[in-house]
């Protein structure tokens, strides 16, 4: 898409402009974080998690989630497995964590 497709009043930004790409790692075993999230617990076309385990049931390195931070299905990224975080978690490193920028975008 080129600026002059664009809608009226949009304009055209680079993706770090409105999101902030987060890759801080954490061991399941060393968090006190009781909720994890996995590929498998995020449905297609819902922004909702509705499932998840524990980091108990999980090894090797995980990203850590903050609450309102979106997880991003990377892997298979065609199946649209993207959600918001309603609480303090760790996610798959399969997944991104993205913080979106409340300058430019807002709920």
């Amino acid at each position: 898409m080129t600026e002059q497709q664009l809608p009226e009043g949009w304009q055209m930004v680079k993706f770090g402009d409105i999101a902030k790409h987060i890759s801080k790692r954490v061991e399941p075993s060393e968090t006190d974080l009781e909720i994890y999230v996995g590929l498998e617990h995020l449905d297609p076309d819902s922004l909702k998690i509705k499932r998840h385990g524990t980091p108990s049931d999980v090894e090797g390195q995980k990203l850590l989630v903050k609450k309102g931070q979106i997880i991003f299905g990377k892997r298979r990224a065609y199946q649209r497995k993207v959600a918001v975080a309603d609480w303090d978690c760790i996610c798959s490193a399969h997944a991104m964590v993205l913080e979106a920028n409340p300058k430019i975008c807002y709920s």
